[in-house]
C-alpha cells in the first residue's frame, strides 16, 4: 500500500469531518436565531394577552365573590327569619302589629324602638317582610330554647345587622343604609330601661338630628314584651307591636320644643317622662 494513499485517506477523512460538524453548527445557529426570533415576538404578543388575561380573571373571581356574598347574605337573613318563626312557634309566642306595619309602609325608614329587651328589635324584624337592618350585640342572650354547645343565630344576623355602638358614630353608616333603600331600626335611649321598673327614659340626643332627616319614621311600642321569659307551651303569650309615624305623634314639628318632643317619646314607649342626654362621645 502506498503511504501517500494513506496520508490522503486521513486528511480527507478529517476534512469531511469537520465540513460535517460545521453544516451541523451553522444548522444549529441558525435555529438558535430562528428561536429567538419567534421568542421575540412571542413575548411581544402574549405578554399583553396574558396581562388581558389576568385582568380578566381577577375581575370575573370579584364579581363572583360579591355575589356569592350577597346570595350568602340573602340565605343568612332568609335562614333567621324561618328560625325565629319557629322558635316563636314552639314558645307559642304570638306577635301582631297595630295597624299592620307591612302593607302601608314601604322603602326607607327609621323605626325607633327604646332599649329595653335584646329580642325587640328582632321581633320587629320577624314582623316585616322588607329587610329591615337592626342594631346587634354580638353577646345578646341565646334564643335558643335548649342548652347547646352553639348559637344557631349568631352566625346569621351580621348578614342584616350593623354593630350597636353610640348612636352618634352609626349616623354616617345609618345614612348610608337608608340611601340604599333600607328600612333601619334604632335605638331611642343608649342605657336599658324598662318601663316596668323606670319612669324616666333618657334619650340620646343623636335622636334630635335623625328626626329632621327628611326620611319616613316610625316609633314602635312593643307591648307585653317582658311576658316574653315566661312563655311556654302551657302559658301562650302574645306581643303587641303598636307603630306611630312621627308625623302623628307629634301635634308641632319636633324641633318646635325639644322637651315636649322628649316627653311625647318616652310617653309613647311606655314611659312617664323624656329627658336628652349628651353622649360622652360626641363631637363638640
Amino acid at each position: 500500500m502506498n503511504p501517500d494513499d494513506i496520508d490522503l485517506r486521513e486528511e480527507t477523512g478529517i476534512q469531511i469531518f469537520f465540513d460535517v460538524n460545521q453544516r451541523s453548527l451553522d444548522e444549529y445557529m441558525r435555529l438558535i436565531r430562528s428561536w429567538r426570533r419567534h421568542y421575540l415576538w412571542a413575548r411581544l404578543l402574549l405578554i399583553p394577552a396574558m396581562t388581558i388575561a389576568f385582568v380578566w380573571w381577577v375581575m370575573i373571581r370579584v364579581a363572583l365573590l360579591i355575589l356569592i356574598g350577597q346570595a350568602k347574605k340573602r340565605l343568612q337573613a332568609q335562614f333567621a327569619r324561618t328560625f325565629l318563626h319557629y322558635y316563636l312557634s314552639a314558645r307559642k309566642i304570638s306577635v301582631i302589629s297595630a295597624p299592620p306595619f307591612e302593607s302601608q309602609y314601604k322603602g326607607p325608614k327609621l323605626i325607633v324602638i327604646s332599649r329595653s329587651f335584646p329580642m325587640a328589635p328582632f321581633l320587629v324584624y320577624q314582623e316585616l317582610e322588607q329587610p329591615l337592618i337592626i342594631p346587634y350585640i354580638q353577646h345578646f342572650q341565646r334564643f335558643w330554647p335548649f342548652p347547646l354547645p352553639i348559637d344557631p343565630l349568631s352566625s346569621c344576623v351580621p348578614a342584616f345587622s350593623y354593630s350597636d355602638v353610640d348612636l352618634h358614630k352609626n349616623i354616617e353608616n345609618i345614612e348610608a343604609l337608608l340611601e340604599a333603600g333600607y328600612p333601619v331600626l334604632i335605638y331611642a335611649n343608649r342605657s336599658v330601661a324598662d318601663p316596668n321598673f323606670a319612669n324616666r327614659l333618657y334619650l340620646d340626643d343623636a335622636l334630635m338630628d335623625m328626626l329632621q332627616w327628611q326620611v319616613p319614621t316610625y316609633f314602635c311600642n312593643i307591648r307585653s314584651l317582658d311576658m316574653m321569659k315566661y312563655a311556654s307551651p302551657m302559658l301562650p303569650c302574645m306581643v303587641r307591636l303598636n307603630f306611630e309615624s312621627k308625623e302623628s305623634l307629634f301635634e308641632k314639628p319636633v324641633d318646635y320644643n325639644w322637651d315636649y318632643t322628649a316627653h311625647r317619646i318616652a310617653q309613647f314607649l311606655g314611659f312617664k317622662f323624656g329627658y336628652w342626654t349628651p353622649s360622652p362621645d360626641a363631637k363638640s
